[in-house]
């Protein structure tokens, strides 16, 4: 980075947001559960 760039942040909803379909990381419902389970 130079330096001279300008960053900005955009709020949006997060009703807004649309999850990328081919997104490498997505996990069925039952090892969403087995995931939280082991957080907690």
């Amino acid at each position: 980075m130079n330096g001279s760039a300008e960053l900005s942040i955009t709020y949006r909803p997060i009703g807004d947001l649309i999850p990328y379909a081919r997104n490498a990381r997505t996990h069925s419902e039952a090892q969403v559960a087995m995931i939280a389970g082991s957080i907690r």
